[in-house]
């Protein structure tokens, strides 16, 4: 089993918006935490012939990304997700494990950015991305 720091793990943007090989996948700068989940949608198709165990059927599986950190106003990728988000337009993100020997995963995804400014900690943000359709292994 090939065990590896989370701190080696980077969520990317490509700043070219066209994914795969034509991609220019710039790091999100100042991340302190990150993650990716993947779920399941399901349908309840439980009958009284199931005596009240659950039955569902998987209709489908969806995937999201999220990370957060210390904000850099002028860090290319985060201008660049404030202006996607701006004009209402898809991201392509990368979840690059290319450090620890992993693989790198991209796909396309609606994004939702916020800034914290609490009163005793640096300025902050947060991203979330809401994948749309698949995430494939990057080239």
């Amino acid at each position: 089993m090939a065990l590896y720091a989370g701190r080696l793990v980077l969520i990317k943007v490509d700043v070219n918006e066209v994914g795969g090989s034509g991609a220019s996948w710039t790091t999100i700068g100042q991340q302190r935490d990150g993650g990716c989940e993947r779920g399941t949608e399901t349908v309840d198709g439980k009958t009284k012939s199931d005596v009240g165990w659950p039955n569902d059927v998987i209709t489908g599986v969806n995937w999201s990304v999220s990370c957060d950190g210390v904000l850099d106003p002028a860090d290319a990728a985060w201008v660049h997700l404030k202006l996607r988000w701006k004009s209402m337009l898809k991201v392509w993100i990368q979840i690059d494990r290319s450090a620890a020997g992993g693989t790198k995963e991209e796909g396309q995804a609606i994004v939702k950015i916020s800034e914290k400014f609490a009163n005793s900690d640096l300025v902050s943000f947060s991203a979330e991305f809401t994948g749309q359709g698949q995430i494939n292994v990057s080239p």
